[in-house]
């Protein structure tokens, strides 16, 4: 008997693309032996947002705005203004987008869902409970832990929200060691499955590492996607400190990613380059001739796929110690505590970087396991 299984994301399926986009093509690509349909927040329309707008105009303009704030609190399962302000409309819109998801179940009733991280898509992990819906949750993150994503004094009452409807899910799978050792200790049963580059991504990689053993090197690299908060908080501060520190001498830090010539502004120093995104043989190009790359976040959670990437492209990581999470001690790996500390790491990175590659993909065995017996039994 054929299984309706649908994984519901707000990432592509897109092994090019940021790093949720990778994630998410790595998991459709583990799960591809079970007919999984791969349906995306980005791919759908939202009636709901054009729906409100026309609604409210009808209205006098003081109470259109508190109309707007009751529907954003409704919507946002009243934490609208819990979410950092810079990001609270994104939760906003996969909230809208999740509602407008479990209105188009309400004719069929899937076997199996899965979902990216629950507090995104809260409704979701609340139809599924409700309908006796056996749930897997990929978790990209425990996004709560990011101070960045919102309101400071809010922060533990969100972490709590968000572990109670972590809990309501019958599967968790976790992509960094520390966030598995948490579900594990507060009695979840998590599964760990870590970032890997996919095949075609992974063969593009090894190129750069062959390519890397005779190229002269230069400057080094500051890559990231900015429209991630803990990340380009991270960027903005190796700026600053190169800026003021005067940390490169020699070399040019260039900045290169998704999202960064939006959202980082030009610096007034010869020294820092931005680029932009870039294409695959544009940032192969780079990754071919830098003397390293810098990572840097003092928040965040989950574990940073461009990690497995510029280790796989043999590429130094020149690395603060939270940001190194799941990744501590590894060949390729340069970490340092503070700011104060991170030119010597560059010039260690600098002098050797020819390291063994140590990383492979990890064992789905698991994961497979699990799913099947909710396929099978049903919810846990």
């Amino acid at each position: 008997m054929s299984r309706r299984i649908i994984y519901f994301s707000r990432f592509y399926n897109n092994p090019n693309g940021n790093g949720g986009d990778k994630r998410a093509a790595q998991l459709f690509d583990l799960m591809k032996s079970i007919e999984v349909e791969f349906v995306s927040i980005n791919n759908m329309s939202a009636p709901a947002y054009s729906d409100l707008k026309e609604g409210l105009y009808k209205y006098p303009r003081l109470l259109r705005t508190k109309l707007a704030h009751v529907y954003k609190h409704f919507i946002a399962g009243k934490k609208y203004t819990r979410w950092n302000e810079r990001f609270r409309d994104i939760v906003l819109f996969w909230h809208t987008m999740s509602e407008v998801f479990v209105d188009s179940l309400k004719t069929t009733t899937p076997d199996l869902l899965m979902i990216d991280d629950p507090v995104f898509l809260a409704p979701v992990v609340r139809y599924a409970r409700c309908n006796n819906i056996p749930l897997v949750a990929f978790c990209h993150n425990i996004e709560t832990l990011s101070r960045e994503q919102v309101t400071q004094s809010c922060q533990r009452d969100m972490f709590r929200y968000e572990l109670d409807l972590i809990a309501q899910c019958d599967l968790v799978v976790t992509i960094s060691q520390e966030e598995t050792f948490l579900l594990k200790n507060l009695g979840m049963n998590p599964v760990y499955l870590p970032y890997f580059p996919s095949p075609q991504i992974f063969k593009r990689f090894k190129g750069v590492r062959e390519k890397r053993k005779c190229t002269q090197k230069s400057d080094y690299l500051l890559m990231g996607t900015a429209h991630n908060l803990p990340t380009l908080d991270g960027m903005k501060q190796i700026i600053d400190a190169v800026g003021r520190d005067n940390i490169l001498k020699h070399d040019r830090l260039i900045i290169a990613g998704y999202g960064t010539s939006e959202r980082l502004i030009k610096v007034d120093n010869p020294r820092i380059e931005l680029r932009g995104e870039l294409s695959e043989p544009e940032l192969d190009e780079l990754l071919s001739t830098t003397k390293g790359c810098i990572v840097y976040q003092d928040s965040g959670a989950g574990a940073l796929t461009k990690i497995s990437e510029l280790l796989s492209a043999g590429v130094p990581v020149i690395i603060n110690s939270h940001a190194a999470r799941s990744h501590h001690n590894l060949p390729g790996i340069y970490e340092f505590d503070d700011l104060l500390h991170l030119s010597g790491q560059l010039e260690a990175a600098a002098k050797s970087d020819q390291f063994p590659q140590i990383l492979s993909p990890p064992d789905a065995s698991l994961l497979h396991s699990r799913i099947a017996d909710l396929i099978t039994h049903g919810k846990r």
